[in-house]
């Protein structure tokens, strides 16, 4: 078994949460995979660095799904523990990923503005990108998950969307108007500097949803603000962006 130890440094920087309460994180640091029972006290660090089979380069993402807890390796793979922290497989990828989500049979991974998708053995690649148009950067996270549905956002993008066996469409599309980000603007690396595009609204970001509501949050005039939308009752609610709330 993998040494039991408290160890976690700086801030979290994924947290994801059991059906019996449990959670488990990620520190920007990246020293590992914590558990900690529903009332906070730690139980276990799953894996360590290092080259071996259960070991791991890095860590970018986690994903938690029914009886099973995966995270993207820094080496082209994506380590599989269960619950209690036994490690059950490594599977090696054709591309090195750094968002991961599963569904049933289907894993899914992200790499800026390409997306991923594996049914069984079977690979389909979708890139967002244009010959004009390559962004290298990343959000924080390109994926959320309400039940058994998958969500994707792209990079620069006012469009969410649903992933259906597979493959990706519009979901939800955000309508900015006036302050919608013009089509002639090339969305490469150079936009972070590019002075134009703090008059409009533009890179909707860290989405979720549940069916209750829907989040998101977005930049205007060098600021960060968040959207929250009752799917009930459609009514909106935009403020600035609140870090740790």
């Amino acid at each position: 078994r993998r040494q039991r130890q408290m160890c976690i440094r700086d801030s979290i920087n994924t947290l994801k949460v059991d059906k019996q309460g449990a959670f488990y994180i990620t520190d920007s640091k990246g020293d590992g995979v914590f558990k900690f029972d529903k009332d906070g006290h730690f139980v276990c660090q799953m894996s360590s660095r290092g080259q071996g089979s259960e070991e791991y380069i890095n860590i970018s993402d986690i994903d938690l799904y029914q009886d099973q807890i995966s995270f993207c390796n820094g080496s082209n793979s994506i380590l599989y523990f269960d619950l209690e922290g036994n490690f059950l497989k490594r599977r090696k990828l054709s591309d090195n990923w750094i968002f991961t989500v599963s569904s049933g049979d289907t894993i899914y991974g992200s790499n800026c503005r390409t997306l991923t998708t594996i049914i069984g053995e079977k690979e389909n690649v979708y890139s967002f990108d244009t010959p004009e148009e390559t962004l290298l950067s990343m959000h924080s996270t390109h994926f959320t998950r309400n039940g058994s549905q998958i969500y994707w956002e792209d990079l620069f993008n006012d469009t969410i969307y649903n992933i259906n066996k597979g493959v990706p469409s519009p979901f939800v599309y955000i309508d900015f108007g006036e302050m919608k980000l013009p089509e002639d603007i090339i969305r490469n690396n150079e936009i972070y500097s590019n002075s134009e595009i703090t008059h409009y609204c533009t890179d909707i970001n860290g989405f979720r949803i549940s069916d209750y509501y829907m989040f998101f949050s977005f930049s205007l005039a060098k600021h960060s603000y968040s959207c929250l939308y009752n799917r009930k009752n459609n009514s909106v609610y935009t403020f600035l962006y609140i870090n740790n709330d």
